[in-house]
C-alpha cells in the first residue's frame, strides 16, 4: 500500500508587499480543483498586514516572517511544512493565475510518470503572448545578453536555441530548465535532491534546482496546461533587483562552472538531439492534422 497523505498538493507563495487583490487570485486559483490541495503564505512582507485580507478559507495557512528572508529560505518553509503531508508540492508565484484544468492535468502526468521530479505548464502573459518559461542551461552570455539592451537582438540564434523558439508550445517534452513562476515538484523528488539553495535570496534558484533535479529526474514542460504570469522584469528596471539577480549569477556560475561546464554541454547536447527525435516522430505522428513544421536550428556551443 503506497504512503497516505493529508493532501494531492500543497503550495507555498512567497509574498512581499504585493496587492493581496493579486495574491487572492493566484490563491483562488490553486484551490479551484477537486483534489485534496493546501496552501501555505510565507509572508516576507515588513508588516502582517496581508494576513487580514486574504481569503478566508481552512486550507490557506500563513507565516509571517518578520523579515524579508529571501525567496529560497520562504519557500523551504513552505516545503518543510507540508513535508510528509503532501505528494507533489507546487512552488507558486504571487501574480500567477489558471484554470480549474491545469492542476488536473499536471497531476495526472505525474501520477502516470514516476520518473518526472518536476513539472510545469505553458506560460502566457495576460494578454495571451507567450512567456519564454523553456530553455536549456544558459552560460553566462546567455544571462548577461537577456539584461542588455537588445542583447537577445545580437545574440538572435543562440536565443532561438535556447528558448526552443522553434518548438510548438503545445508539445508535451523533457526539457533541462523550467521557469520558476510555477514549477510542481514531487516531494519524494525534492526529498533526494535537496531543498532550494539558500544561498540564492532570489533569481536562479529555479535553475540550480533544474540542475539538481535532473541528475535522477526527469523535468517536464506539458504544453497542454496553461498558466497566466504577470511577468515583471523587476531586475530589468530596479537597480536593487539588477544587484541581487547579479549576485546569483556570480553565485550560480561560481557553482556551477563559468565557461568550462562540461556538464551544460552535455545536458544542452543531449536536450537538442532528444528534442529533434521527438519532433520527427509526432511530426509522422500528425500527417493529417499537423501542428505545425519546423526543422531545430543547428546546434551552437553553449
Amino acid at each position: 500500500m503506497g504512503k497516505m497523505f493529508s493532501c494531492d498538493i500543497a503550495a507555498s507563495i512567497v509574498a512581499y508587499k504585493n496587492d493581496a487583490a493579486i495574491i487572492n487570485k493566484a490563491i483562488s486559483s490553486f484551490l479551484n480543483t477537486s483534489l485534496s490541495v493546501s496552501i501555505l503564505i510565507v509572508d516576507n512582507s515588513p508588516t502582517d498586514v496581508l494576513k487580514s485580507k486574504l481569503l478566508k478559507d481552512e486550507r490557506i495557512h500563513y507565516i509571517f516572517n518578520n523579515a524579508n528572508v529571501g525567496f529560497s529560505k520562504a519557500h523551504n518553509q513552505g516545503i518543510k511544512y507540508y513535508r510528509n503531508k503532501a505528494k507533489y508540492f507546487l512552488v507558486l508565484n504571487p501574480d500567477v493565475y489558471f484554470d480549474e484544468l491545469t492542476l488536473s492535468l499536471l497531476f495526472n502526468y505525474l501520477e502516470a510518470h514516476n520518473n518526472v521530479g518536476l513539472i510545469a505548464p505553458k506560460v502566457l502573459y495576460p494578454n495571451g503572448d507567450t512567456q519564454v518559461s523553456r530553455r536549456l542551461i544558459p552560460n553566462p552570455v546567455d544571462l548577461v545578453a537577456r539584461r542588455l539592451p537588445g542583447g537577445k537582438l545580437i545574440f538572435k540564434k543562440r536565443a532561438s536555441i535556447n528558448e526552443y523558439h522553434e518548438v510548438d508550445n503545445r508539445f508535451i517534452l523533457e526539457v533541462p530548465f523550467l521557469l520558476g513562476c510555477f514549477m510542481l515538484l514531487r516531494m519524494s523528488a525534492i526529498e533526494k535532491v535537496g531543498l532550494f539553495d539558500e544561498r540564492y535570496f532570489v533569481y536562479l534558484e529555479d535553475l540550480d534546482l533544474c540542475r539538481r533535479m535532473s541528475k535522477q529526474f526527469k523535468i517536464v514542460y506539458h504544453g497542454q496546461a496553461t498558466i497566466y504570469h504577470h511577468y515583471q522584469r523587476a531586475s530589468s528596471r530596479n537597480p536593487k533587483m539588477f544587484l541581487l539577480h547579479t549576485v546569483s549569477m556570480i553565485k550560480y556560475f561560481t557553482k556551477w562552472g563559468w565557461f568550462n561546464d562540461i556538464e551544460r554541454k552535455e545536458i544542452n547536447k543531449n536536450a537538442i538531439t532528444k528534442y529533434t527525435v521527438e519532433a520527427e516522430e509526432k511530426h509522422l505522428l500528425l500527417k493529417e492534422e499537423p501542428v505545425s513544421t519546423y526543422s531545430m536550428p543547428a546546434p551552437v556551443s553553449t
